[in-house]
């Protein structure tokens, strides 16, 4: 192991990060040090390192109003090695590539207790409330923080960590999706795309992706979507009805606007989701 390591940060919101060099981190405990190779880029990182959310109508959510203070390293989607564990971890593995799990909590919480943490009010999230995977060592509390994508390129499968959990959450929500209704996914960015990959992966086809750019039709259709509307259409919630055939099971909504959960509403039929 190396003596020291290094590190991208942010050392005041909304300025360039910074390289910089620490000394490697030594696990004790229940901890485990991995060596990244890749950690993702969040669109939420870019706000993070603005220092705000901001939430429409001239509001905005300060992450100091969550604790956060400057130098930060940012980065919630890391992937790496195993090279070293505390005394109290048992059977890590080390030298094997391990995707991290961000969203740790505090451990000792009723919710945490229950392998809830995404619940956990005293969350130590990687690379929000403790140090991320923007830099070449990643200390993390416990293995069971550490998911085995083996079979699954490495670049692709830091991203998992995120947008691909966030996804899956969403569209596991609808299961199980009867194999002739229709599934419309409102975006086809980043998330949509992914909404898209999951349904698929799961063994759904009939899916329709809505946006209002044209240019994105190609790769949601190139994802699995096998169907594309247009929402900025006047007509749009008829054009959507004329290609599902009538009201749908389940909308996944990765836009969020009045304009995309009103079209989404609109065209559910009874029981949908």
């Amino acid at each position: 192991m190396g003596q020291s390591m290094i590190s991208y940060d942010v050392m005041e919101w909304g300025g360039a990060l910074h390289r910089r060099e620490h000394p490697t981190p030594v696990p004790t405990g229940t901890e485990v040090l991995l060596r990244l190779e890749f950690c993702g880029v969040c669109h939420s990182d870019v706000h993070i390192r603005d220092g705000y959310f901001d939430m429409g109508g001239g509001k905005h959510f300060h992450m100091s109003e969550r604790g956060m203070k400057p130098p930060i390293t940012l980065g919630h989607e890391p992937f790496g090695t195993v090279i070293a564990a505390g005394p109290d971890a048992v059977d890590q593995p080390i030298r094997q590539k391990r995707l991290v799990c961000p969203w740790i909590g505090c451990g000792t919480c009723a919710r945490c207790l229950e392998g809830q943490d995404n619940h956990c009010v005293a969350p130590r999230w990687v690379g929000v409330h403790r140090s991320g995977g923007y830099a070449d060592h990643l200390l993390v509390p416990h293995q069971r923080s550490l998911v085995d994508a083996s079979g699954i390129d490495p670049a692709r499968a830091a991203t998992l960590a995120c947008s691909g959990l966030t996804t899956y959450s969403a569209v596991n929500q609808l299961a199980p999706i009867p194999g002739d209704e229709w599934v419309a996914v409102f975006g086809a960015g980043g998330l949509g795309l992914m909404a898209i990959g999951m349904l698929r992966a799961l063994g759904h086809e009939r899916i329709v992706a809505i946006d209002i750019d044209e240019a994105k039709f190609a790769a949601a259709r190139d994802a699995g979507a096998a169907a594309t509307v247009n929402g900025r259409d006047p007509e749009a919630a008829q054009a959507l009805l004329a290609v599902t055939g009538g009201p749908i099971y389940g909308a996944v909504d990765l836009v969020n606007t009045t304009e995309t959960a009103s079209l989404g509403f609109a065209s559910l039929r009874k029981g949908g989701r």
